[in-house]
């Protein structure tokens, strides 16, 4: 009776949420086309457990069990991102996804806050409980030092590493760097690395494809 129809187009998933692409066809024959925007089973899904369910598992690890739990890779580091993205997280957290392997963990500050819950003491035993990892995301953690950092990478095999806007981060934090040969993207802005220290520490790494330097005070050199 309105003299508009509709079509609805194929629903996509992006960022956890459902886009269904819906078009309206007017009487003097113009479109006019809306999104709408629902979340997905699996992100529902993710929340419900992040905020039901991981918050008691983390109890009883912390209390009674040293046993974590036993994900594939790819669950736990949606968990974890949820996690971050909501700030709820913490270290005890991390520690209870010692036992799925993960090889991609962003430690990235949290948005819509500016206080980084990550130190020297978060990234020592992340480390050491997730050797797997492949890439490393710091993004502003604005607390972790230089040394934290070079003891991070002594024990890693990195392809990615992000220290974006890590005010803390100098030339100590790069001298493990250059036995990574399988480097592919690495992110220094913000940070106080040298024109020397980079030229130094990167030149055998062959099979950098990204390298970000905004706002570092390189000269010519580097």
């Amino acid at each position: 009776s309105s003299g508009i129809n509709a079509e609805y187009g194929i629903a996509k998933e992006y960022n956890g949420m459902i886009i269904m692409n819906e078009q309206h066809n007017n009487n003097n024959n113009s479109k006019q086309q809306h999104n709408h925007f629902f979340p997905s089973l699996h992100y529902l899904c993710i929340r419900r457990v992040c905020e039901h369910v991981l918050p008691n598992l983390s109890t009883l690890y912390q209390n009674q069990f040293r046993s974590g739990l036993q994900l594939p890779p790819t669950l736990a580091f949606q968990l974890i991102e949820h996690l971050r993205l909501t700030n709820t997280w913490n270290l005890n957290f991390l520690k209870m996804f010692d036992n799925c392997y993960l090889t991609e963990l962003s430690l990235d500050l949290p948005p819509k806050t500016n206080v980084s819950p990550v130190n020297d003491g978060w990234l020592r035993d992340c480390v050491q409980i997730h050797t797997e990892l492949r890439s490393l995301r710091l993004g502003q953690c604005y607390r972790i030092s230089a040394h934290a950092v070079h003891s991070a990478l002594s024990v890693l095999d990195l392809e990615e590493l992000s220290l974006d806007r890590c005010r803390n981060i100098d030339d100590e934090a790069l001298s493990s760097i250059s036995r990574m040969k399988n480097m592919c993207i690495l992110e220094l802005g913000g940070t106080k690395i040298s024109s020397k220290t980079l030229v130094e520490y990167t030149k055998n790494l062959n099979n950098i494809c990204r390298l970000g330097l905004s706002g570092t005070l390189l000269g010519d050199s580097g």
